[in-house]
């Protein structure tokens, strides 16, 4: 047994994952287990994984007979694990050489289930420093903690800026939506704090989320997206009117009708055989519909160009929406 298993997925990564795993090797803290699932990988990921693993006993690379996808991965990587806390890294991403030192002592020190640090986005020409501002090294308040999913917190949804204890997952049985693309994470992250889990923050820096990578799962359309956000909005309500939190729902209905356009466009520039049919698919969602016939979201959180788009949409003229989104 171990203190930590760190679980990273990974598909078609080889021109990131070196540098993902040797910043693992260089950490300050020696005491974990690197879990790699290769989701069946068609380049050379999973040859540099294995050669990186012929020299470290500690890494152990996992192939799998079927791509399932990251979360399915993930799930994996759970099951298997057998430290005492689990941390996921993505496959093109790096962290810290305090990273695990600093989550570990944190975990240790206050009993935590959950400990939560800051992020640096890597962007092709810039490194932004990505802070939540809340307070840090204190338990937060379960409540409160809930009410951060109702309105925009950084950091809160990403399943790789946190370690977690591996019990709290395994007794709780939680695992990560294998049928979602988008917003897995944040589904995971949900389940787990409306369980009222001890959550600690901390201020470092500790991650470095690596936004050059535009082949990733996250860029790319997939059909049932839209369903699953209105999903996450109906979960959130439930839970909203179970513990007594206020929100601004108007706020929420504008961050689907952005999800909602952003998937559009996706799909505009992918190599979808239906692209009419899926388009007249998101369209046709029946809250969605609602919430754009009865203006009931904040316009403001959409930029010109969607805005534009979505006039052209009730206008009846989403021929000119597409082929505009397709050269956008």
């Amino acid at each position: 047994m171990c203190k930590v298993s760190i679980i990273v997925p990974v598909y078609n990564s080889q021109a990131y994952i070196e540098q993902s795993i040797c910043s693992i090797q260089n950490q300050s803290f020696s005491d974990w287990e690197l879990i790699i699932i290769d989701d069946c990988s068609k380049d050379n990921t999973l040859a540099i994984c294995k050669e990186f693993a012929k020299g470290d006993p500690r890494i152990k690379v996992i192939e799998s007979e079927v791509n399932g996808g990251p979360s399915k991965a993930r799930n994996r990587g759970i099951e298997i694990a057998k430290g005492e806390y689990i941390a996921f890294v993505d496959s093109d991403d790096t962290v810290e050489v305090d990273f695990l030192e600093k989550l570990v002592q944190v975990a240790e020190g206050d009993d935590c289930d959950v400990v939560w640090c800051n992020y640096k986005e890597v962007m092709p020409d810039a490194v932004i420093e990505r802070k939540h501002g809340l307070v840090c090294n204190e338990v937060l308040d379960s409540k409160y903690a809930m009410s951060l999913f109702f309105v925009p917190q950084t950091g809160l949804s990403s399943l790789w800026n946190k370690l977690y204890k591996s019990l709290f997952i395994t007794n709780n049985k939680l695992s990560i939506n294998e049928d979602r693309y988008h917003g897995e994470d944040w589904e995971f992250n949900f389940n787990v704090f409306k369980l009222k889990p001890k959550v600690v923050l901390i201020d470092d820096l500790l991650y470095n989320y690596n936004r050059v990578n535009s082949s990733s799962v996250v860029s790319s359309y997939h059909e049932t997206d839209l369903d699953y956000f209105v999903k996450s909005i109906q979960m959130g309500d439930e839970i909203s009117r179970e513990w007594g939190i206020d929100y601004d729902i108007k706020h929420t209905n504008g961050k689907l009708v952005y999800n909602a356009i952003s998937l559009l466009c996706k799909l505009m520039r992918s190599n979808h055989t239906d692209k009419l049919g899926q388009w007249k698919k998101v369209l046709s969602n029946e809250y969605l519909k609602k919430v754009i016939v009865t203006n009931d979201y904040r316009k403001a959180l959409l930029p010109i160009r969607y805005k534009v788009y979505l006039i052209l949409i009730k206008a009846h003229l989403s021929m000119i929406a597409a082929w505009l989104m397709r050269h956008e």
